[in-house]
């Protein structure tokens, strides 16, 4: 009965309707690979991975890239309900247990990344690269692996219902951690915009930065978990059967969230890394110089950046 309730939604869609359904989900799934592989790749090449908060988005867009290619991999059973097909056994069996732990409690440490960061400004650094840091961080990682090996050995030798009683849990809890978090930091960055006791320059200039991009994302971030929030919720505190007879009866609006949320989040932390990151931004502009001149002919002019740094 794994598939039972699932397939019913499925077997009643017309075969016009599935053409469409599998290509606007295999866009969404691939748009959520391209735009997360983009950023990580121009993290890479302006060796941002020094800085803490840059290293968890890094780790972020990686786990969505997987987390998007097991979407991918779900989305034959839209086309042959009646089987299950292999690709979506590997993807919700032995795939899924790792990246659903790892989405939530990445999202979780970013949030509470965001809040020591506005809270301890210039200290930042200094304070979280100590050992209890990282001795923190390590529990927290370990953690992750623990609670995915058994989701993993739940879904793989038991029968899959049960890992509910853990799951949805934990994640609500990191969930809650992260929205607090994030509305504790945005308070904090309204009073620092508020305050006149700022006097150097490059403080000030970081304040206004940081307060910039979590106004621009952190709306966005509300918008795609704060929906799953809400429904880790409703399957643990509300009609919790009926719940998972519902999420499991409507394979494609499964699929359709997920894929919709990594293509989201994706373009949430690029827009951290392109307004933030300045390295990125001045790289992104030499391609677009050279990419200009390349089709007008011309030669492209030199960057400002660069000549300081040969004049050095």
């Amino acid at each position: 009965k794994f598939c039972q309730v699932q397939l019913q939604l499925l077997l009643d869609i017309k075969p016009d309707s599935k053409l469409f359904l599998v290509i606007y989900l295999t866009l969404l799934a691939f748009g959520g690979c391209v735009v997360n592989s983009l950023v990580v790749y121009f993290m890479t090449v302006t060796k941002q991975l020094a800085n803490q908060s840059f290293r968890l988005i890094f780790y972020s867009s990686i786990n969505d890239i997987l987390a998007s290619l097991i979407t991918l991999y779900k989305i034959p059973m839209v086309v042959v309900p009646n089987h299950i097909t292999c690709s979506y056994l590997v993807a919700e069996r032995f795939l899924s247990p790792f990246t659903r732990f790892a989405s939530t409690s990445l999202v979780c440490l970013i949030g509470i990344d965001c809040l020591c960061r506005v809270k301890y400004l210039q200290d930042y650094q200094t304070k979280f690269t100590s050992l209890r840091f990282h001795i923190l961080l390590f529990i927290f990682s370990e953690t992750i692996i623990y609670q995915s090996l058994i989701h993993f050995v739940f879904n793989a030798f038991y029968n899959n219902n049960k890992t509910s009683l853990y799951t949805h849990p934990v994640n609500s809890g990191v969930l809650t951690i992260f929205l607090v978090s994030y509305l504790a930091s945005f308070k904090i960055l309204n009073r620092h915009q508020r305050s006149t006791t700022v006097q150097r320059s490059n403080s000030l200039r970081s304040n206004r930065d940081i307060m910039k991009v979590s106004k621009s994302y952190f709306f966005l971030y509300l918008i795609s978990y704060g929906f799953l929030f809400a429904l880790y919720v409703a399957r643990v505190w509300i009609l919790a059967d009926i719940m998972e007879q519902l999420i499991r009866g409507n394979l494609v609006l499964y699929i359709e969230v997920c894929a919709s949320i990594y293509l989201i989040n994706a373009i949430i932390n690029g827009i951290v890394v392109l307004r933030i990151n300045r390295p990125t931004k001045r790289r992104i502009r030499r391609l677009g110089t050279r990419l200009r001149s390349r089709i007008s002919g011309s030669r492209p002019a030199a960057d400002p950046a660069d000549v300081s740094n040969n004049k050095m």
